[in-house]
């Protein structure tokens, strides 16, 4: 059975068990795009990145270096490290960059606790390059790459375009079973 034909029998299905005016609904499952940050001091390559991620459903925060990335996510040089995972999913950094390198900041976030992927790209990829990458458990990506070895990469850090938000507190969830969440079938299937 083709995705279209499942779609319009759903589609059919939900509507038939609906007699009155109203809108069918269904239960939501909340999704959210996920989140990569990119450090890179090369602009052009940012900004290509970040459009084909943009394309394949990523949402995309760009910095310059290093020290950029750490300000953006609050990191104040202490032992308490935030949670970076709490607003990105993974990581994308240059190896060579002005001020720290990408090494020295994978290292800085490992050693702060920080236990989320992070895909390291290099046009150097030396042997010594890649044992430190191995050792702070890191992807390396080595440039030049195709936009979809970037993408192979985070899917194989399971991280696709979509994903389901974590499960939230008890006391939440309580309040949120108590009411009822719906979303809209209307003009959701369009003939082809």
């Amino acid at each position: 059975m083709s995705l279209r034909s499942q779609s319009v029998s759903a589609y059919a299905h939900v509507t038939s068990r609906h007699t009155t005016n109203e809108e069918p609904t269904l239960p939501t499952t909340v999704m959210r795009a996920a989140r990569v940050l990119i450090a890179d001091d090369d602009e052009s390559l940012r900004e290509m990145l970040s459009e084909f991620l943009k394309l394949e459903g990523y949402e995309v925060t760009l910095v310059d270096s290093a020290e950029s990335l750490l300000s953006s996510v609050g990191w104040a040089g202490t032992s308490d490290a935030p949670d970076i995972r709490k607003s990105y999913d993974v990581i994308v950094t240059d190896v060579r960059m002005p001020g720290a390198s990408g090494l020295d900041l994978v290292q800085t976030l490992r050693r702060g606790g920080h236990e989320g992927p992070i895909v390291v790209m290099t046009a150097f990829p030396d042997e010594s390059v890649q044992d430190r990458a191995s050792e702070l458990e890191a992807f390396l990506i080595a440039k030049p790459f195709s936009l979809e070895t970037m993408c192979f990469a985070l899917r194989a850090l399971s991280l696709p375009s979509w994903a389901p938000i974590p499960p939230e507190p008890a006391r939440l969830r309580s309040r949120r079973d108590s009411e009822p969440h719906t979303v809209s079938l209307k003009n959701r299937f369009e003939p082809w």
